[in-house]
């Protein structure tokens, strides 16, 4: 059930010494100190004027400061889906850690559904880890309503002559994240923190490949992104991610990771190639905004990629 305005108004009279408001250049240092006090993905001050200042597509930092105490962050892309349905997503979403009992997540969401809404949202989506996905259902109007498994091809050995097995899902009617040529070249080619590659059928199919390398260790992880190529076609997309991954072999990974759904062919081509599912996970979660939405609800109806993730 939505939360009343007196739970509301009492979050605020907790928080009232905190300033929200859209971040600016100057909030991007730190930004950047707070994320990489929490998470091991370390970012540079790039990333910030990279995904908030020079947006590909309506964005906006949500950020909060006590005094002048950087206390968190919220973030919002709009994308449009491919039924043209616009979409809210959240993304870098930080609690400093002595005000994480404090609710801030409340305040937090309502400026940013105000600034989705504004671009025309219908629906809000999120793609966080556990403790982002607990975070947003303890806000009651938001569901999990699916979880991500990655698959893995441990030593990047692929397995040619396995068979597919049998097809259980068709690959019909399912919604994802559209992804023009400028949101791709922004999202690759300009992207200040990752190395991707596109690998190109002769038919014009592609998947896009990132390569990682472990700050610790300097061993070198390959991920499969993101791809273009007919979902209900499993030969063609056998062929695709093939060659995808002798690409990424080539450049010497350990090992190669990607999503693929259950419910949609993909699974069985990626597993007939030796990939199995792994951890970690991310938490599909979902609100819609308007009665007419709410069949998005249904996890079997989505296709995503690692690259719909802010983190890949």
């Amino acid at each position: 059930m939505p939360m009343g305005d007196a739970f509301v108004e009492r979050i605020r009279e907790i928080n009232s010494k905190i300033d929200i408001r859209p971040a600016c250049a100057d909030d991007a240092k730190p930004f950047a100190e707070l994320m990489n006090r929490q998470y091991r993905r370390k970012k540079k001050e790039e990333y910030f004027y990279w995904q908030f200042i020079n947006p590909a597509i309506p964005t906006r930092l949500f950020v909060a400061y006590e005094n002048d105490l950087f206390v968190g962050s919220y973030g919002i892309q709009v994308h449009t889906l491919s039924d043209s349905v616009q979409c809210g997503f959240t993304i870098d979403l930080l609690v400093r850690e002595e005000y994480r009992n404090r609710a801030l997540l409340v305040l937090f969401e309502e400026e940013g559904l105000k600034f989705a809404m504004e671009q025309g949202a219908q629906v809000m989506t999120s793609l966080p880890n556990f403790d982002g996905m607990r975070a947003h259902t303890g806000l009651r109007t938001w569901r999990h309503i699916g979880t991500v498994k990655t698959y893995t091809l441990p030593n990047a050995s692929v397995v040619e002559d396995k068979e597919m097995p049998e097809q259980k899902a068709s690959g019909e009617g399912l919604v994802y994240f559209s992804k023009s040529d400028g949101y791709r070249n922004w999202r690759y080619k300009l992207n200040p923190e990752y190395e991707y590659t596109y690998v190109k059928l002769d038919t014009g199919e592609f998947a896009v490949t990132k390569l990682f390398k472990d700050p610790v260790t300097n061993t070198r992880y390959g991920d499969i992104v993101d791809f273009e190529c007919d979902l209900q076609d499993r030969k063609l997309l056998r062929g695709l991610f093939l060659k995808a991954c002798m690409s990424l072999k080539g450049e010497g990974v350990k090992a190669i990771t990607t999503w693929a759904l259950p419910h949609t062919p993909l699974s069985g081509v990626v597993e007939s190639l030796g990939f199995i599912e792994t951890q970690p996970e991310r938490y599909f979660c979902f609100k819609a905004l308007r009665p007419e939405r709410e069949h998005a609800y249904d996890f079997s109806r989505w296709h995503l990629v690692q690259a719909d993730s802010e983190i890949y």
